[in-house]
């Protein structure tokens, strides 16, 4: 799934890319972090910035994730099983709107998306 950074709202984009990198995570599979990652196993992070094409959106979608899925504790915990599964399937299922966005960010959520992408795209010098 490609995703065009001038196509749709952002909340669409930002959806896409959370479908996108649940693809990649089922492919790939699910790692709950990079040390204990074996063969192809990714990261929720990796899984969603290497499916990303606007810099930060990575970010965005890891944190209203968290968010969304922080509230009612809809997800088993971290060492239930089935627990990896269950956090790859909501990210495959879940739908960012400009509602979403506006709870999460407030009123000036566009901006914070905008500054958001600026501030990912300074190369980042060693």
């Amino acid at each position: 799934m490609s995703l065009n950074p001038t196509a749709g709202s952002p909340a669409q984009r930002l959806t896409e890319l959370a479908r996108s990198a649940a693809e990649l995570l089922q492919v790939n599979g699910f790692a709950w972090g990079p040390a204990v990652a074996t063969g192809t196993q990714l990261t929720f992070g990796c899984a969603l910035s290497r499916t990303a094409e606007v810099p930060g959106d990575a970010y965005i979608v890891e944190d209203v994730f968290s968010w969304r899925s922080g509230r009612g504790s809809v997800l088993p915990n971290a060492s239930a099983p089935g627990a990896k599964e269950a956090r790859v399937d909501y990210l495959a299922r879940l739908e960012i709107t400009d509602a979403h966005l506006l709870d999460q960010f407030g009123t000036g959520w566009e901006q914070v998306l905008h500054l958001n992408t600026e501030i990912n795209s300074i190369p980042f010098e060693t």
